[in-house]
C-alpha cells in the first residue's frame, strides 16, 4: 500500500558525476532557475577521479548535498545511492551535463501522483550549443502509458528526465545496478508491470547536452543491454516460447540491424547477427530479419522511428 503524497510534496532531485565537472555548474544553475526549486539536490560523485573539482563546483552551490561512492558504482547503482539517500517526498533526476529546462520540476509535479511516474521530451543541444529554453503554455500534450504492450518494442522515453515518488522508486528496487547502459529501460518496463502508470509530457523540458564520449554514444554496449533488458523481460512473463516473444526479439534484431545500417558499422552488424540464435525457436521469423536485413529499407525505418521518438 502506497503512502499518499503530501499536499506540498518535498522535492529531491539527483545528479549522478563521474568526470563531469566542467559541465557540473550548468545542470545546477539550471536547477536554481526552476519556476518550482527543488527542496534538495543531491550530487552523486561516482568515485570520480576529478572528486576535488567536484566540491569546488558545488562550493558554489552552498544548498547542495555532496555524496561520493567509496567504489564506482556505475550510473544504475549512483542514482541508487542518491534515492536511498534522499529525504524528499519526490524525486527527479537529472545528469551532470545535461540541464532543466526552467518549467521543468513545476509542469512534472502536477503530473506526479502516489502512483504515476512523469518523463518529458528531450531537446538535443549539439556539442558547444547553448540551450535556448521557451516559455510554453499549458497544459501540454501528454501520453499515459499502463502496460509494458506497446513499450517492450521500443523505448520511448528519457530516463534521466524521470520524477516520481521515493517511495514508489523504492518499492520497485530502484535501478538494476548489474546493467550497465539501458537501465531506465528496464526501471520503465518493471514499473509498467506493476501497475504504475507513466505519463510523457510531450514538451522538451530536458536539455541533452550531445557528448560523443557518452554513454548513449557507444552503441555497441547500447545493443548488447537493450538485448539483456528484453531478455530479462521475456523471461519474467514465463513464456519464453510464444509468439509475443518471438515478435518482441523480431522487432529488437531489425531495430539494431537498422543502427548498423545506418552507421554503416560492420562490427555492429556482426555483433547483431550474432544474436540471431534469439530467434531459433522461430524459423520463419529469423529468416524474415535476415531477408530484412539484407534489404536496404532498414535504414529509412530506423531514421523514421528515431524523428517519432
Amino acid at each position: 500500500m502506497s503512502a499518499v503524497l503530501p499536499c506540498v510534496p518535498r522535492i529531491s532531485v539527483i545528479i549522478p558525476c563521474y568526470r563531469d565537472a566542467a559541465t557540473l555548474g550548468r545542470a545546477l544553475t539550471s536547477l536554481q532557475k526552476q519556476t518550482r526549486h527543488a527542496n534538495e539536490v543531491i550530487v552523486v560523485d561516482d568515485c570520480s577521479p576529478e572528486s576535488d573539482l567536484i566540491r569546488e563546483v558545488i562550493a558554489v552551490f552552498p544548498q547542495t548535498v555532496y555524496l561520493r561512492n567509496a567504489t564506482n558504482l556505475g550510473l544504475a547503482g549512483t542514482r541508487n545511492r542518491g534515492l536511498q539517500e534522499a529525504t524528499g517526498d519526490i524525486v527527479a533526476f537529472l545528469d551532470a551535463d545535461d540541464e532543466a529546462h526552467p518549467q521543468r520540476i513545476e509542469w512534472q509535479l502536477k503530473l506526479v501522483d502516489d502512483n504515476t511516474a512523469v518523463a518529458c521530451d528531450v531537446e538535443r543541444i549539439p556539442v558547444g550549443g547553448t540551450a535556448v529554453p521557451q516559455q510554453y503554455p499549458w497544459p501540454p500534450q501528454v501520453t499515459s502509458y499502463r502496460s509494458t504492450a506497446t513499450m517492450i518494442y521500443a523505448n520511448r522515453l528519457t530516463g534521466a528526465s524521470l520524477m516520481a515518488p521515493a517511495e514508489l522508486l523504492r518499492r520497485a528496487a530502484g535501478y538494476d545496478a548489474s546493467l550497465h547502459s539501458c537501465e531506465d529501460f528496464d526501471l520503465w518496463l518493471r514499473l509498467l508491470s506493476g501497475g504504475c502508470c507513466v505519463k510523457r509530457i510531450h514538451r522538451p523540458l530536458y536539455f541533452y547536452h550531445q557528448n560523443p564520449a557518452g554513454l548513449s554514444r557507444r552503441y555497441h554496449d547500447i545493443a548488447r543491454w537493450e538485448l539483456a533488458v528484453v531478455e530479462k523481460f521475456t523471461a519474467s512473463r514465463g513464456a519464453v516460447d510464444d509468439l509475443r516473444t518471438g515478435t518482441i526479439w523480431t522487432v529488437w534484431l531489425l531495430r539494431h540491424f537498422a543502427r548498423a545500417a545506418v552507421l554503416a558499422d560492420p562490427a555492429l552488424h556482426a555483433q547483431v547477427r550474432s544474436e540471431l540464435i534469439r530467434l531459433e525457436k522461430w524459423p520463419v521469423l529469423c529468416w524474415l530479419v535476415k531477408l530484412i536485413a539484407a534489404s536496404g529499407v532498414l535504414k529509412l525505418w530506423q531514421r523514421t522511428f528515431e524523428a517519432r521518438t
